[in-house]
Formats: C-alpha cells, sequence, structure tokens
C-alpha cells in the first residue's frame, strides 16, 4: 500500500497562494530559540559542527550543482487563482547531499504536436520585466539534503488573444540536462498572457510529517504477485479525505502518471487506459461506454482493460490496468508501463471552490524477466519447438493465471506460413490430474488490425514470445469454444501446443521468398508440445 497526503498551507510568497491548492504539499514550522550568552559554547557545536556532520546547507559557492537523477519531481496544475491558470513543478532531493539549482527552468510548448510560442517571463517585476537581482539571488538556490523546491507556472485564461497547449518541454542545465516533460492531459490550459514563473522557492517537505485527523489519502493496492514484463498488471486505487476536504468528480477519475526515464527525464501524462481506447465504467453508470468511440460493445481482447470505478458509494475506487513494460504486448504512443512509473496522481475537487485537486501517491514496482522463469521446452519435433512458464504454481480459484509462451522454428524442412498477425500462435492445453485433456485455448492478437497481406514465412531462428492468461467466469476456467474446463479446485496441468501450416505458393511453383499475396496457408506441418507444467487450484478464501 502506497499513501500520499494533502493539508491546507500558509502561503509564503505571490507564488505560494496558488501552489498550495495544486501541490498537494504542508508547509512545516520552524521554531527557532534564542540562546543564553552562557550557551556560547553550544552555538558553536550547533552553527560550526553540526551542520558539516548532518551534510546541512553549504555555502552557495561550495555546493555542487544538482544532478538530475537525483532531483524526483511531481507535478500539478489548477484553475487558480480566478480567471487564472497554473502548473507547478515541485522537485525533491533524493540523496542527503544539498546542491544547487541554477538557471531558468525554461519552458516550451505544442499543440497537436506543432510548436506554439508563448510568451514567458522568469522571476518578473510587477510590471513585467526580469529582476536581475532576483534572478542573481535564484542562481545560489541550494536544495537541501531530502529538501524540496517548487518552480510554479501562472498565466491569465481569460483576454482577447490566447493560446492554447497540450504538450510542454521543460528543461535546463544542472550537473547534466534536467528535462521536464507535461504532455496529453485532459486538462487544457488557455493561455492569454505572458507566462509569469516563479524561479526556484523553498518548498515544505510533507514526506516526514505525522498524518494528520484531516489528510487526503490516494491509497494504491496491487496484487501480492510477481510482475513480469511482458504482463499486463490491475492497479486499484483509492481516494480518503477523511474530513472531506477533497471528493470526487462524479465519474471515473482522472489519473495522471509521473515516469523517471533515469537519465534525468520526468514524464507526467495521462495515464492508461484514458485516451487508449479501453474501457471506463462507473459503478453506477447505465450503459457501459467504450470511450474509443469506435464501438459500444468491450472487445474480448481489452476484458483486462475494464476500469471498474465507485464514486457514488461510501469509497471512492477505481481500478487501472497497466502494461508491466515497454515489452507488455500494446499499441500505443507514448505506452505507459509499470517499469518507470514514480507517481501516480488522482484529479479530485476541493469540496468548497470545485477546483481540481492532484492527489499523489509514491510507487515504485520491481518488475521481473520472464526468462528468469522456468520455459519449459519441450522435445522439439520436425524442427520446431514451443515452450511455456507460468508466474506460480499455486493459485486460488477465479485468479487469473498469468502464460509466457515461447515458440521457434529451429529448423524446419519446409517454408512454414504465419499470418500479418502472428497467427497461428500456440494454444494452451489443459489437463486433470490424470492428464486427461479438458480443452484448449486459442490466444488471438485482438489488437492487430488485418490489411489483406501474408501470409509470410516464418522466420528460422527467430524466437517469439506472447504473453497470455487464464481467466475465470462464473462457470469457471473456459476454453476457446466456452466450455468449462476447470470448475473447481484441484491438480492441473498446462501444456502449450504448436502446429503451423506450411507455406503454399498459390500457383503451385516451389516458395522462394514466402511474402506477399501469392502464397496461402498450406497443410499442418507438424505440432511440437511444451513440457507439461502443474499448478495447483485452491479453494477461495472466505
Amino acid at each position: 500500500m502506497v499513501y500520499s497526503d494533502i493539508t491546507s498551507a500558509k502561503p509564503t510568497s505571490r507564488y505560494s497562494s496558488t501552489f498550495d491548492v495544486i501541490s498537494n504539499t504542508s508547509h512545516g514550522l520552524i521554531e527557532v530559540r534564542q540562546m543564553h550568552a552562557y550557551a556560547l559554547y553550544a552555538l558553536l557545536f550547533f552553527v560550526c559542527i553540526l551542520p558539516s556532520m548532518r551534510g546541512q546547507t553549504p555555502a552557495a559557492n561550495t555546493a555542487p550543482l544538482c544532478k538530475p537523477v537525483d532531483v524526483d519531481a511531481t507535478f500539478a496544475f489548477a484553475e487558480a487563482p480566478r480567471e487564472h491558470q497554473t502548473i507547478g513543478v515541485r522537485l525533491h532531493n533524493t540523496t542527503p547531499q544539498p546542491c544547487k539549482l541554477r538557471g531558468e527552468l525554461a519552458p516550451s510548448f505544442a499543440v497537436d504536436r506543432h510548436g506554439s510560442l508563448i510568451k514567458t517571463c522568469w522571476l518578473c517585476t510587477p510590471d513585467g520585466h526580469p529582476d536581475p537581482e532576483a534572478i542573481q539571488r535564484n542562481n545560489n538556490f541550494i536544495l537541501t539534503g531530502y529538501g524540496n523546491a517548487r518552480v510554479t507556472y501562472s498565466w491569465s485564461s481569460v483576454g482577447d488573444t490566447c493560446q492554447k497547449f497540450d504538450w510542454a518541454t521543460i528543461g535546463t542545465e544542472w550537473d547534466g540536462r534536467a528535462l521536464f516533460l507535461f504532455e496529453d492531459m485532459h486538462w487544457r490550459p488557455n493561455v492569454c498572457s505572458t507566462m509569469q514563473i516563479s524561479g526556484y522557492e523553498p518548498d515544505a517537505d510533507a514526506r516526514n510529517r505525522p498524518t494528520s485527523s484531516a489528510e487526503t489519502v490516494l491509497e494504491v493496492g496491487l496484487p501480492p504477485t510477481p510482475i513480469y514484463a511482458d504482463e499486463f498488471t490491475q492497479l486499484t486505487l483509492e481516494l480518503r479525505s477523511s474530513h472531506n476536504l477533497v471528493g470526487p468528480t462524479g465519474r471515473c477519475p482522472e489519473l495522471y502518471a509521473v515516469y523517471s526515464e533515469g537519465s534525468g527525464s520526468t514524464r507526467f501524462e495521462a495515464i492508461l487506459p484514458d485516451g487508449y481506447g479501453a474501457l471506463v465504467r462507473n459503478r453506477s453508470d447505465e450503459p457501459s461506454v467504450f470511450i474509443s468511440g469506435y464501438s459500444d460493445k468491450l472487445p474480448a481482447n481489452l476484458n483486462g482493460y475494464m476500469r471498474v470505478c465507485d464514486t457514488q458509494g461510501k469509497r471512492n475506487t477505481t481500478t487501472v490496468t497497466l502494461p508491466a513494460s515497454l515489452n507488455a504486448p500494446i499499441h500505443v504512443v507514448p505506452q505507459p508501463n509499470l517499469e518507470g512509473l514514480r507517481h501516480i496522481a488522482w484529479r479530485a475537487e476541493n469540496v468548497s471552490t470545485h477546483e481540481p485537486t492532484l492527489v499523489t501517491a509514491d510507487v515504485h514496482f520491481d518488475v521481473l524477466d520472464p526468462d528468469t522463469l522456468p520455459q519449459n521446452w519441450g522435445t522439439q519435433i520436425a524442427g520446431i519447438g514451443v515452450g511455456l512458464s507460468v508466474d506460480r504454481t499455486t493459485f486460488t480459484f477465479g485468479e487469473t493465471i498469468p502464460l509466457h509462451l515461447r515458440w521457434e522454428n529451429f529448423s524446419a524442412s519446409k517454408k512454414l506460413a504465419v499470418g500479418e498477425c502472428g497467427d497461428p500462435q500456440p494454444q494452451v492445453e489443459i489437463q486433470d490430474a490424470s492428464h486427461r485433456v479438458l480443452g484448449t485455448t486459442d490466444f488471438v492478437d485482438m489488437g492487430c488490425n488485418i490489411h489483406g497481406f501474408g501470409p509470410f514465412s516464418v522466420e528460422l531462428g527467430k524466437r517469439h514470445r506472447k504473453s497470455a492468461s487464464l481467466t475465470s467466469t462464473k462457470m469457471g476456467y473456459t476454453a476457446s469454444e466456452g466450455k468449462a474446463v476447470i470448475t473447481g479446485p484441484g491438480t492441473y496441468y498446462v501444456s502449450a501446443v504448436w502446429s503451423p501450416p506450411v507455406l503454399k505458393a498459390k500457383n503451385g511453383d516451389p516458395v522462394i521468398q514466402g511474402l506477399g499475396s501469392e502464397y496461402t496457408f498450406g497443410e499442418h506441418y507438424a505440432t511440437a508440445r511444451s513440457l507439461p507444467v502443474r499448478i495447483e487450484i485452491l479453494p477461495r478464501k472466505n
């Protein structure tokens, strides 16, 4: 479980009031106690010795520049103050060593992937001109060990001449290139004035503050199972506000992700499945809506993308399914994934002002390599082979059973045929404890668009992979024809079976290249099987 909290805070500058609405943090109060003259030795200790022992803020000219890979970032946005919009970037030093933030954190903008010219002003005076003294002071800004800073971007959203953007690239040079990407939001900025940028400002650290009775938290839960790189994982999110400081918007929430690219680049974007053609359904909504706009029926291959929200009941919850890594079989750009995900944000509303409030949770996922699992290759048959891995061997009845299929044309004596969507792929055969075959399940890539090309030749020596799963219905685990094959707890065996056809020329000529519409699927070539994998299905817990 992962938590994040927000409380209201007292503004500390002309930018603080707005940022406090959107940053979900609180300002700590530092109590300064005067010392008596007879305690001079204590003063010397605290001023001269203790800072060097604890890594406190050094002089500005001695602190090194911050390394982008050591600075974590979160984002927020709001319609605040009135007739204004604001983006906030919160920077967190993940190391105990102080470092220097220097140089303008300057943005550039785009709309529909085309550049948008928006005037900005870093640390401007009230009359709209850069303040040289403020800029000089800001170049010596020290980010303390495990400390926080913020930069706020604010503009008028009402005026005669306005511009929009849906993508902002914010960058500067510290000890390396620091890059922050703010992209593909549901929220659409409307810039009708020069964008005012606050410069680096101190930001109180709420991470170590004891939680209060009025806290608002975002709790993120996931199944207690290993996560492998070719899989999809369902997360469960719950928004809690004990004193109703924030509330849901009344619909399935907008969710956002902050990704760390590992090279000092941080990306903030809408989270899957919003905008990626998956189903979003509120338990109170009738009928369900397939948001891609192409269909109001959920395709079978998108069952795993279902988001079930409850924003009308006592608990504000939603589920979301994400691919574990960039290796997962999903065809969207940019591709969301768990591997680089560092924060999840739920866009709620302030119950008094109805302004958007982002409640953020820190997350970290250990994504494992599926090749570390036993691959269970069977005996090669006529130069072809197939293997099957299972995440673990014990499951509770009704729980999804993740599978990892592998197959390869090692040395087939004939050209083998494959369609443009990779079919035919291996099936999974399900057996009972006495190895009696109960049924088989096909896994078709329904996300593939068929254009009438192929068939093609199965390449020699190329290993193919697919992540699949056995899922349960009210009847139990079903085969391709809909028949329930696992109807209760017990011992079962699963095997992968691959039966590719021969690639055949339509005119009867010998197959040379094996490409294009001159070829068709021929006779069955051979059938290869993986080793059987034993699994135990346990009764549901009461």
